[in-house]
């Protein structure tokens, strides 16, 4: 993941290290600050939400290693784990650990074959 930004100290308790699972020391974000995810309410409209990423936490052990990239870690954004591992290590669900995902694709507003005008092509 080449995407990692400045330590974050404002962090108040950090999680599990990523890398080992030890108590984490040292926490950071990545350069991506939300996840974008559509959602069905309970009366069928689809809505846009986005779902903060969680900081990087690494013990003492893993810190500069990490932060320099020279042991990479990915995200599993699986509902069930939504956590940072070892990338392409497998996550506690069996999916990869991996890049963070990329935003959904907007949908023309008017449907396919459709004007901006709505009077279709």
């Amino acid at each position: 993941m080449s995407d990692l930004v400045a330590p974050a100290p404002e962090v108040a308790s950090h999680g599990p290290c990523a890398v080992c699972g030890a108590p984490g020391r040292r926490s950071f974000f990545a350069n991506q600050p939300f996840i974008a995810r559509r959602r069905v309410e309970a009366d069928g409209t689809v809505v846009e939400v986005n779902d903060p990423v969680p900081p990087i936490s690494v013990c003492m052990e893993h810190w500069v290693e990490v932060l320099s990239e020279r042991l990479p870690v990915g995200y599993c954004d699986d509902e069930r784990c939504r956590r940072w591992g070892p990338e392409g290590a497998a996550s506690p669900c069996g999916a990869p650990y991996g890049d963070l995902p990329e935003p959904p694709a907007h949908e023309h507003e008017h449907g396919e074959g459709a004007t901006d005008d709505g009077r279709g092509a």
